[in-house]
Order: C-alpha cells, then structure tokens, then sequence
C-alpha cells in the first residue's frame, strides 16, 4: 500500500481590518491677511506597502484641498499634499502575502488663524489579503477505495500594478476667470482579460469649481472616459480578472488669453489599476478512503477557496435633504462640490447586493449677498442583482451627476453614483492528506453478522462500516436497494478461518 500525494494550492481573499492614521497639515494664503473656509477636502492614497511577518508597514500621501474667502470676500484655492505612514499588525501577514489597501478620509477638520488654515485629518484604510496555502493531498494509493469530487481552484496566472494618465480637453459653459477646485474619482465598467493584455473601461469623474467672469462660483462634473490596456503577462482569454481603481492625482491647465473668452481647460488624471487574472483549475480530490484487508488511519484536512466570479458596475439614483442646523439662510444655491460616495458596509443575499453609505459633499451659497458654505451627509441603501451568494467587494464609486435646489425652504439634493463591484464565490471543501496503515483488518469472527442500516446508507457507507466488497454485501442481501430507503437489517455471512 503506497499513498500517491500531489501539492495542491489555495487562494483566498480575506478582510484584514481597519487601520487609522491621523494627518495634519497646514494651509497658507500669503497673499492674504486673514482667510475663511467655504470647502475643503482630503484625498488620501496608500502608494506602498511592506509585509513582514505579522506586520505590514505602509505609506502614502493626502492631497488636501481648500476652497477660502480672503479678507475682502475674494474666493481663492489653497493645495498641499502631505505624507503619512503607518504599521498594522495582522497573524496572517507574510513576507510573501500579496496585500491591497483602500483607504479613505473618515473626518477632516480646520481651525483659521489668520491665513492660515490648520487642517487634521484621520485617514481610514482598509486592508486586504491574498492568502495562498500550500498543501499536499492524496490522488491515488493502491489496495484503498478512495471517494473522489471535484473541486475549482483559483490559480493566479497574472498581477497588475500599473499607473496611466488620461487627458481630457474640456469646455464650459461659462467664462472662467479662475479655477478653485477639481476632484476626481474613477470607476472601471469592466476589466477583461486577453493574451498577455488586460483591458481596463471606464469613466473619470472630475468635479471642477470656478469663478466665472462674472464672480459668481459654478461646478461641473466632467465625465472622461478610457480605454486602456495594459501588459498583463501570464494572462490568456480564458482568465477572470478583479480590478481595483485608485485616483493619484489630478491636474488642471488652463491657457489664459487677456481680453478672450477662456472656458477650456486641460484636465490630467493620474490613475493607478491593480487587477488580478485567476484561471479555474478543475481538480479531484480524495474525500475519504478506506481499506477491505486493512486498518488505516484517514488523515483529512479543511480547506478554504475564494474564485473571482465577475467584476460589474451599476449606477444609483440618490436624493435627500442636506440640513441646515441653523447656518445661514440659503437665498441662492451656487453650486455643489467636493461630491463623494463612502460605501460603509455591502451585503450579498440571494443574488441581490446591498449597499449601506453616504453621499457628501458641500454646498455653495449666497446668503444676504454674501458666500456661505454648508457641508452634507446622506445615508442612503442601496440594491441591484449580482448572481452572486458569496463575497461582493465595492471597489470604486463615484458621483456622475449632482444637482441642489431650495424646495420650501430646504435643500434637496439628487445625485446618481455608479459603483465598481468585484465578484467572488468561496467553497470549503475537505481532502484527504495523508493514510496511516495501522495494521491488518480484524472482524469479529461470527459467522452471521447483523448490522441495522439506517435510512440513507450508500454502498459506500455499508462497505466502509462492514469491510467487505459491495458485490458480497448484495450477494447476502439480493434484496437490497441503496441508498437505503429506511431502515432495515442486513445480514452478512462470513467466511470462519
């Protein structure tokens, strides 16, 4: 008897945690005396990551924003970005575990002082693992009967992490005398693997604030597309492909002409694409085994499997009232900016996805002729189908359209987001690792034995049990039908030595 074991490997994405990292910044308007805060926003980015064991050790870097009001009530932008870095610790990190990181700012807050607008932000950062297990099962081992299934594996046939610049030449409509604000988010509407290639589709979505020619402040939100491939070695058609989508960084350019109409501008989005192509492998495992002539101990093992399914993105109507809490009274809405989506939590359920979050933002606008600003919250919950049962992950969302308006008195705000959603079915499934032989095969040494199967016994089950063939176990009991329909006495006559 000689056991046939073959190494087999297991993927499985797993959430990690939270991990927090508090960032401050200081802000300088030096062309003015004393400033005001209309808008502010920060856009943080994990860059780089360094597992070691138990730990992983990151970085990365927050872009903050600021629209302001100098002392003559001029609206200006201020912009700095400043580093940060953190440790988080986690029994499942290896030197060798492939990690990704999303993170995103959970509460930004600023104090004045005359021009200076200190700022202190806690960065929230979520963080993945690819956990891969190595093991060996049994295939094959002679003298045994063996019960084999059939199992998929996810096997990782190529990694991307690869930055790409879209450009964009925009026009609006209105003069523009000064750009005060742009923010961009970026959602795939698929990601497709090929022959060494993965082709990534999608929309930037900038909300850009000005200053028209005329002093008043109006926003619009651009929508760029793209469509980019990027090498991918290792891919092939056959691959299923997961993608997350990072926004780096943004720049506008503007060519200003004395005297001219300017309303076109350039936009610059630098963009990071992680994706992962997986291939299914189909492959028998041995589930249970055991032996006619002799005592063996099976030795088994529980294993765990994450398959991509699908990536797909779908978009989202919402509405709500942005309160005032007792801030001035709004008599001309602006325009909205700094719009965003926070997935909080998602769920599958019977093939349905459901999404908890906020869309917030702020409002621009003129009370008693003079600029005032009024930051917003909407939870909103969210569904659509996915066929899927197992793990959705929303990677990416974004805000395509925004609008605000005074309804008796308050102010209603509707929106449509689009969400990137990534799709996996996960499976346990139990293999047989090994098979001790324990020594030769004892029976009791009656010549009739009586055994009372119970309902739902197989051929497998009464072979196991008995150690004898199915072919003497029928011969004793012509009668029998298996799976056993109910409970009933079989009889095996042995053989005396």
């Amino acid at each position: 008897m000689k056991p046939q074991i073959d190494k087999i490997q297991t993927c499985c994405r797993k959430f990690l945690g939270n991990s927090q990292t508090v960032v401050e910044a200081q802000l300088n308007a030096k062309d003015a005396e004393t400033v005001s805060v209309l808008a502010i926003s920060a856009d943080p980015c994990v860059i780089s990551g360094d597992s070691l064991s138990g730990e992983v050790v990151y970085a990365g870097k927050v872009n903050i924003k600021a629209i302001i009001c100098d002392n003559d009530e001029n609206p200006a932008s201020l912009n700095y970005n400043v580093d940060f870095a953190n440790k988080f610790e986690n029994e499942n990190i290896t030197p060798e575990v492939k990690l990704d990181f999303e993170s995103c700012a959970v509460d930004v807050s600023y104090k004045t002082e005359g021009n200076t607008v200190s700022v202190r932000c806690v960065v929230e950062t979520k963080i993945y693992a690819q956990i891969k297990r190595s093991a060996d099962i049994l295939t094959d081992c002679q003298d045994v009967n063996c019960k084999t299934d059939s199992v998929n594996l996810c096997v990782e046939s190529s990694s991307v992490n690869a930055n790409f610049t879209v450009v964009d030449e925009v026009e609006v409509k209105h003069k523009i005398g000064k750009i005060l604000l742009a923010e961009s988010n970026a959602v795939l509407s698929s990601v497709k693997c090929g022959d060494d290639v993965v082709t990534a589709k999608g929309s930037v979505y900038t909300c850009v604030t000005y200053q028209t020619g005329e002093n008043n402040i109006k926003s619009v939100v651009i929508d760029t597309p793209f469509n980019e491939e990027i090498s991918a070695d290792g891919a092939t058609c056959d691959c299923i492909a997961t993608a997350r989508l990072s926004v780096k960084n943004t720049k506008l350019h503007m060519e200003v002409v004395e005297d001219e109409d300017n309303r076109s501008f350039t936009i610059e989005t630098e963009l990071c694409l992680n994706a992962v192509c997986s291939a299914n492998q189909n492959l028998q495992v041995v589930t249970d085994a055991f032996s006619l002539t002799e005592e063996i101990n099976v030795i088994s093992d529980t294993f765990e499997n994450c398959m991509p399914q699908n990536y797909f993105c779908f978009t989202q109507k919402i509405d709500g009232i942005a309160e005032t809490d007792g801030k001035a009274a709004v008599d001309e809405i602006l325009c909205t900016t700094n719009p965003k989506v926070v997935a909080v939590n998602n769920r599958c359920n019977d093939g349905t996805l459901t999404v908890e979050g906020i869309l917030c933002g702020n409002l621009l606008y003129l009370s008693e002729e003079k600029i005032a600003s009024l930051d917003f919250e909407i939870p909103f919950v969210s569904e659509t189908d996915c066929n899927c049962d197992s793990i959705c992950d929303v990677v990416n969302a974004a805000v395509v359209e925004i609008s605000a308006k005074v309804i008796r008195g308050a102010v209603n705000i509707d929106a449509v987001v689009k969400f990137g959603v990534n799709c996996y079915t996960t499976q346990k499934f139990t293999a047989v690792c090994d098979i001790e032989v324990l020594g030769e095969r004892q029976h009791s040494g009656c010549a009739i034995e009586v055994l009372t199967g119970k309902q739902g016994m197989t051929a497998w089950d009464l072979q196991k049990y008995l150690g004898i063939a199915e072919s003497d176990i029928m011969a004793c009991n012509p009668d029998l039908t298996l799976p056993l329909e109910k409970d009933r006495k079989i009889l095996i006559y042995r053989q005396i030595k």
